[in-house]
Order: structure tokens, then C-alpha cells, then sequence
């Protein structure tokens, strides 16, 4: 469950024209990692996650999106 909403978290930043293009770019890339189903890409999602949530140019909610897709993904262990 956790990871059907980190995907659809994921999905809603890549479709949001207010985000920056990178972190789109991020985004993208994390969806393709986590639909392979492997503990190590989920690890490597979360890196490239917390890598662009400490980007000074996305605006607060957008960080907000992301802590919140972390946070669900972090779950799923």
C-alpha cells in the first residue's frame, strides 16, 4: 500500500508544471526504480529522493510532497 502511494505521490510531482524540471526529472527516474520491485532499487529511490528534497529551489510543498513520499517509502523497509 505504501508503495501504491509513494508512486502515486511521485506521479502528481512529474505531471505539476510548478515543479522544476530536475526534480521532475528525479521523479521519473524514482517511478521506473520502484517499479522493478527490488529492495535495492527502493534504496537507491530513497537516495535520489532525499538527494533532491535538499534542492534550495523547490518550493516548500513540493518539499513537503516529497518528506511525504520518504516517509512511505522508508516503510516498505
Amino acid at each position: 500500500m505504501e508503495l501504491m502511494f509513494a508512486l502515486h505521490g511521485l506521479k502528481e510531482l512529474v505531471e505539476d508544471n510548478t515543479v522544476p524540471k530536475n526534480v521532475r526529472a528525479v521523479a521519473e527516474q524514482v517511478i521506473q526504480l520502484l517499479q522493478q520491485s527490488n529492495a535495492m532499487n527502493v534504496s537507491k529511490a530513497v537516495e535520489l529522493l532525499v538527494d533532491v528534497s535538499d534542492d534550495q529551489n523547490i518550493q516548500p510543498q513540493t518539499r513537503t510532497q516529497i518528506m511525504n513520499i520518504l516517509s512511505k517509502l522508508e516503510q516498505t523497509g
